[in-house]
């Protein structure tokens, strides 16, 4: 008799389904864990210009130091729709429920002017940017990449709206996946632009860039070892792994 047979019999249901349902119960705990983590590091990031709210986008710290964490993000939160003020807002319900102002240490190389939707948008290469923010996690970020493939799991974590109070979740798979650039298939619009992307153990596998399609969307990510070698190219800290 083989293990699958002996799996079968001594669980007197079929090993297939036993398994499944233990592998399901696995991937929601994890999420749930990967969730939790998050609500310390993962900051809504809101834009205003003039003294008007201009937009609103999703930021993770994917690193600290003694007075200052370093917030990542997509790089056209930079003068979107006229912005010139950054703040950081953490999820409700947290230890460090509060807003930060933030400064912009680096951003990606000024590609041209676009307009998206009516609203006038600076794109940069790559899309990327990372701010200093005065206040530091009181648990620090865990800034631990790791490569993936097509057919990896993956999640996506930030806030899907402006006036969202909470953390939302959603996770995927990966559905292309090159050097420069990769695509997933979690749910993610364009509100969470600057979310990070993590593989079912919790690591950065890239960041949120915006979606591509209308109907059916596929999620397109700034992969990890472009973020790292970003941030090396500025001089700080890039990512482990």
């Amino acid at each position: 008799m083989n293990v699958y047979d002996r799996l079968n019999t001594s669980m007197c249901v079929p090993g297939h389904f036993a398994m499944g349902a233990a592998l399901a119960e696995h991937h929601a705990n994890n999420l749930k864990v990967i969730y939790g983590t998050c609500k310390a590091h993962v900051v809504k990031l809101q834009c205003t210009g003039n003294g008007k709210t201009s937009g609103f986008f999703n930021g993770f710290f994917y690193d600290d130091d003694d007075d200052n964490g370093y917030v990542l993000t997509a790089g056209h939160i930079c003068g979107f729709n006229g912005a010139d003020t950054y703040t950081a807002v953490f999820s409700k319900g947290t230890s460090q429920e509060a807003t930060h102002q933030l400064g912009l240490l680096h951003v990606g190389t000024f590609v041209c002017d676009t307009t998206t939707n009516n609203t006038p948008v600076k794109v940069f290469e790559p899309d990327l940017a990372v701010f200093k923010c005065p206040f530091v996690p009181p648990h620090p970020p865990r800034p631990f990449a790791t490569p993936v493939s097509p057919g990896d799991s993956v999640c996506v974590v930030g806030f899907r709206g402006v006036d969202e109070p909470q953390l939302s979740i959603s996770d995927g798979i990966v559905s292309y996946s090159n050097m420069d650039t990769m695509h997933i298939t979690a749910h993610a619009d364009d509100a969470y632009s600057g979310s990070p992307v993590l593989s079912s153990e919790g690591y950065i596998v890239g960041m949120v860039k915006a979606g591509l399609g209308t109907s059916i969307k596929q999620v397109e990510v700034v992969p990890a070892q472009v973020i790292h070698a970003f941030l090396k190219s500025k001089g700080l800290p890039g990512l482990k792994g």
